[in-house]
């Protein structure tokens, strides 16, 4: 039997470096699972595209709707933005850790394709 599966709900995530903090002090991002045409696009960039970093930026662009507790150098919250009309701001980017890039993105594809996961027999 066929189960349909929700995408577009969005889950929280935190980082593996955050999850032994207080909740308090966690950063927790928003990610929203990609639609059937967002995913298809996402892989025919992956196609086309075998530069693996800048897929996961795709998957970033696509998925990321927010953030909270996400904190500067002097522990002022860093404010999400976003487009009007298109979501994402591109300047998101330039608050996130390279680290933390690799991790999300990751996360993301793992959630958007979970035949990626090892062992995962489910759909």
């Amino acid at each position: 039997m066929a189960i349909a599966r929700l995408r577009t709900s969005v889950a929280d995530y935190i980082l593996e470096c955050d999850r032994e903090l207080n909740k308090d002090e966690q950063t927790i991002f928003k990610l929203k699972g990609l639609s059937v045409t967002e995913t298809a696009e996402l892989q025919d960039r992956m196609l086309e595209d075998k530069n693996y970093a800048t897929q996961l930026l795709n998957a970033i662009r696509a998925s990321l709707v927010n953030w909270d507790n996400l904190k500067d150098a002097d522990d002022n919250l860093v404010k999400f933005k976003q487009v009007k009309g298109s979501g994402f701001n591109e300047s998101n980017f330039d608050m996130l850790d390279q680290t933390w890039v690799m991790e999300l993105g990751n996360a993301i594809l793992k959630r958007t394709f979970p035949e990626m996961n090892e062992g995962d027999s489910k759909n």
